[in-house]
């Protein structure tokens, strides 16, 4: 059996079309060993998804219930890559917004403050693309990509926060600059429990995932590679992949998402009363992974 990672990539074999009870139609795709999964058809129009194709797809995320998300290979854009995307309004449904036009026809909004300067409609942007996320690029204009050159992945920088910005889909992010004034972006979402404020200074760590780079804060109560205890709040089930349900628990995180651990990842001598004691092995993206052994 071959056991799917996440950032990685298989490839899936295109079974056909299914609807569900509302109408909405679905490709289903098998991957390497067999286990069905469902992309939403229309997100992918343009993309050629025959039944009997095979395609190669990218293990976009595997949460913490073990629900695999997958995405397809662009036919065109790779992660990393830059592309020329042409201005289709200015602006766009509000003042602050650009939108430009992907080779299949999709329209995707920009912050006007991302492009550069006289830019008008019909006018090409280079971009970069950081990822695809259902059939859509998501995308940085070069004039305002954030540029880590010169900086180590695994080193701790220290950076300021300057203030909020919507990116590419309606993202949110906190700006950090450095002392020398470039800025970077961060996830709002990830962060949103730690409590920054604009002008804050804060410690982050420069990290890789897949082809990403960005800045993970240190976080404000949790370091990695030490124990902690936390309160067991509630039961749950995890699927393991291809087609098992294990117990588990749910493990109180006040700083971000509550973990979700089996219980065959437990040492039951960890456990005392409702609280138990685990090695914080990571953290990323805000998301504590734990070693409860």
């Amino acid at each position: 059996m071959v056991i799917l990672q996440e950032g990685h990539y298989y490839p899936f074999k295109v079974l056909g079309k299914v609807a569900d009870v509302n109408g909405a139609e679905y490709y289903k795709l098998s991957d390497p060993n067999g286990i069905k999964h469902l992309l939403k058809a229309e997100w992918y129009a343009g993309y050629e998804l025959e039944a009997g194709r095979t395609v190669v797809c990218h293990i976009n995320r595997i949460n913490c219930s073990g629900r695999i998300f997958i995405e397809p290979e662009h036919p065109v854009y790779k992660t990393g890559k830059d592309y020329v995307f042409e201005i289709a309004a200015m602006p766009g449904r509000n003042e602050d917004t650009v939108v430009v036009k992907d080779v299949l026809g999709n329209l995707i909004e920009l912050p006007a403050e991302d492009v550069p300067p006289g830019a008008k409609n019909g006018d090409g942007i280079k971009c970069r693309v950081t990822t695809v996320k259902k059939g859509k690029p998501v995308i940085y204009p070069l004039w305002s990509a954030p540029d880590y050159t010169g900086l180590t992945i695994g080193n701790t920088y220290r950076l300021r926060v300057t203030n909020k910005r919507k990116r590419t889909g309606g993202q949110v992010f906190y700006m950090l600059e450095d002392d020398g004034g470039k800025s970077y972006p961060l996830r709002k979402k990830f962060y949103e429990r730690y409590g920054f404020g604009s002008g804050d200074t804060i410690s982050c760590v420069l990290k890789q995932k897949s082809d990403a780079i960005y800045f993970e804060p240190v976080h404000p109560y949790y370091r990695k590679g030490e124990r902690f205890t936390f309160k067991i709040t509630g039961n749950d089930h995890i699927f393991v992949y291809p087609d098992r349900l294990e117990e588990a628990v749910i493990l109180q995180n006040d700083f971000g998402k509550n973990v979700i651990v089996s219980r065959k990842a437990i040492n039951p001598e960890n456990i005392s009363g409702d609280t138990i004691v685990c090695l914080v092995s990571d953290i990323v993206e805000g998301q504590l992974i734990l070693d409860c052994k």
